[in-house]
């Protein structure tokens, strides 16, 4: 999805709010070279400033919406997953997320914490997504697509702004930015902060602050240094029912309160920097030398209350005649501290006959520490080390060739190959056709890989062995084909992006049921044999989740992204994805039995953002987004189809030097909605927004 040309209006809030392309723009994501869209190996779609803006979306995931093929779930009323052709959960494993170039792929779960980015979305100049595997630019976590999210220069925003939003469920937004210029040197810091009640059928209240810094420093008339930093600290309400409400009791008569998740505080702390050193010798070469460091801390382990306070006396008895076990709590939780430091070289140069090269290497070290999750206080840690080329050739003026692959270490595993190869035939100077073929892997999650949990009684016994990381998973693996056709007509203002894929994904970690007994990990405390155990809980409580390579998948589809610059008024972009899956995986059933679903990504998928300048310096946009039933995986739920209407109407004014906006925005104008959960009711949300920027 492309951008084409607009009108800028000298009353806006920031010229960047209708930039745009007079041809198709150059990119970064697909080979790490500067390429045009025509010549990149993978089909990609660019979200830029002004998109961000008219979409009237609130957080990064809203405006993911308008991507082909990308799914986004509110998983409550601060927590939110995005993920590509389904397939997912609320960790959403298989995306590499990127902020400037820099990994933000939690390490332990697999997961983005969206809510708890360093980045607010004003100062993001554009997001790049390329859609399909990347692994070859980005290694094996780019397994199904990369999201690369790309921030403003400081020196293109000016002086001092602030922003205010104020809107249903209590939600509430101020940020103040500051852009500071200094001889050969460029700074913002931005703070932020964010609160909201949440969804109103959920416990979900949330609290959230952010700073974040960016530097670019010329050293010389050929070095450069990048330096970014971010700390984000958040606390926020999660789980169901409440045990202290008597229509809770008893437990067996009454689902509402879950003892798994219970009605609970989490506290979220994260903090991340990066330093960057550049060399240019010339406009086609540069070498550079990156570190960055993240730290992500999750506070989520508690104590249920007694058995005999949401049980009532029936289920005291049974836990006394099943393990001799007094009234006492449960103990579990869900938290981990994980850490990554990173360290990778680069180096772009042009060869002879048309040829250009980016090419490099890198380390790797992620940890994570959970005693709840992981079973002791010991660290998990895996070390990676990586060397990574593509190159592109320009083989007739009409023909273009890419080629590339990421080869990868990863401390007990065989070297991981993850290879690219792709043609571009311009057929004029308005068509191209592409064709590309890629291999992919997905790593396992330290989770996947190590988990141990428990849900353990006070005095340490086991309670219920909740799941379980053998230690030796495999990668995933994906074969993908893709063949991509760009249309542009820039007297027009129209660019059209489609795309045919199959993709076949191998090895897919699934978490089937092992059925061990609780008389197996608590040798004498049981009274009773596993037989009459399992008579007694219905199998409930007497196995581990055990995660496991038993699951594959084939995904064929067609999508389209169009943008069209109708006038210097009026734009419109539009997306339209359509994936047919058959997910083959082993059931949790004694004895295991193969089991296929096709329902584990949406079969079709669009959105559509129309936009138009009024006079008067008033702009107005409708946005509507739609999404066929699909099933979340894991705790998540098969949500029925939903469409979702949202707007936005802003005035832009001056006051002397300095300039504003006043949006009123409305969000899920024409109906509720369930989303990930069944308990996850969507209503109708309405915001005020000012912006000021001060000279």
């Amino acid at each position: 999805m492309i951008s084409g040309t607009a009108k800028a209006d000298n009353t806006a809030l920031d010229s960047s709010d209708f930039e745009a392309f007079d041809d198709l723009p150059v990119v970064l994501s697909a080979t790490r070279l500067a390429q045009r869209i025509e010549d990149i190996p993978a089909a990609i779609s660019i979200i830029d400033h002004r998109t961000i803006v008219a979409s009237g979306a609130r957080n990064i995931p809203d405006v993911l919406r308008l991507v082909p093929g990308i799914q986004v779930a509110q998983i409550d009323g601060s927590k939110m997953t995005v993920t590509y052709h389904g397939l997912s959960d609320r960790h959403a494993h298989n995306m590499q997320v990127l902020i400037d170039g820099r990994s933000i792929y939690e390490a332990a779960h697999g997961l983005v914490t969206w809510n708890d980015l360093p980045v607010d979305l004003e100062d993001i100049a554009r997001i790049e997504v390329i859609r399909g595997p990347n692994a070859a630019t980005y290694g094996a976590n780019a397994f199904a697509a990369t999201i690369n999210i790309i921030t403003f220069h400081p020196a293109e925003q000016n002086g001092i702004y602030t922003r205010i939003s104020a809107g249903t469920s209590e939600t509430d937004t101020f940020v103040l930015r500051s852009n500071v210029s200094a001889t050969n040197s460029d700074h913002r810091v931005t703070l932020k902060f964010d609160e909201t009640d949440g969804i109103e059928t959920r416990y979900d209240n949330s609290h959230t602050g952010m700073i974040s810094y960016r530097g670019d420093i010329q050293l010389n008339s050929r070095d450069a240094l990048l330096l970014e930093l971010g700390y984000s600290r958040g606390s926020r309400e999660d789980g169901f029912g409440d045990p202290t409400d008597s229509s809770n009791i008893p437990f067996a008569l009454d689902a509402s309160f879950d003892v798994y998740q219970p009605q609970r505080e989490i506290n979220d702390e994260h903090y991340s920097g990066q330093i960057k050193w550049s060399r240019r010798y010339s406009s086609d070469e540069e070498i550079s030398l990156q570190y960055f460091y993240s730290h992500q801390t999750i506070d989520d382990a508690f104590n249920t209350v007694t058995f005999s306070e949401y049980g009532g006396q029936d289920l005291l008895d049974l836990l006394d005649f099943t393990f001799g076990q007094p009234d006492q709590t449960l103990h579990l939780g869900y938290g981990t501290e994980s850490n990554r430091h990173d360290l990778e070289f680069a180096h772009i140069v042009p060869l002879a006959g048309n040829w250009r090269l980016s090419w490099g290497a890198g380390a790797r070290i992620d940890s994570a520490t959970s005693h709840e999750m992981f079973g002791s206080n010991d660290a998990q840690t895996i070390y990676q080390f990586r060397l990574f080329a593509n190159a592109e050739w320009i083989a007739q003026h009409w023909m273009v060739i890419n080629a590339g692959s990421m080869v990868e270490k990863y401390e007990n595993y065989s070297t991981q190959f993850s290879p690219r190869l792709a043609a571009s035939f311009h057929i004029n100077t308005n068509n191209t056709l592409r064709i590309s073929v890629t291999d992919a892997y997905r790593m396992p999650t330290l989770i996947e890989n190590y988990s141990n949990q428990f849900a353990r009684f006070e005095d340490g016994s086991v309670f219920d062995y909740i799941d379980f990381g053998p230690g030796n998973l495999e990668p995933e693996e994906m074969r993908s084909y893709e063949i991509g056709y760009i249309f542009t007509a820039p007297d027009t203002g129209l660019n059209l992006d489609i795309k045919a894929f199959s993709d076949k994904l191998r090895n897919m970690i699934e978490i089937p049921k092992d059925h061990t007994c609780l008389e197996e990990l608590n040798p004498g405390t049981s009274s009773i044999t596993c037989e009459s155990f399992d008579s007694i809980t219905s199998g409930d409580y007497s196995g581990r989740y055990t995660y496991d390579n038993n699951g594959w998948a084939d995904i064929q589809g067609i999508e389209l992204g169009l943008m069209w610059n109708i006038n210097n008024d009026t734009w419109l972009r539009g997306a339209y994805g359509f994936a047919d899956i058959r997910h083959y995986f082993m059931t949790d059933l004694s004895p295991a039995l193969s089991q296929t679903r096709d329902d584990q990504a949406p079969r079709n998928t669009w959105s559509l953002l129309l936009a138009h300048n009024f006079d008067y310096a008033i702009r107005g946009s409708l946005a509507c987004y739609s999404l066929d039933e699909t099933r979340w995986l894991e705790d998540g739920d098969k949500i029925p189809a939903y469409h979702r209407l949202d707007a936005r109407l802003a005035r832009h004014f001056r006051v002397g030097q300095d300039k504003g906006e006043i949006a009123l925005i409305a969000q899920n104008m024409n109906n509720k909605y369930q989303d990930f959960q069944t308990e996850n009711e969507l209503r109708d949300r309405i915001f005020v927004e000012l912006k000021i920027e001060f000279h």
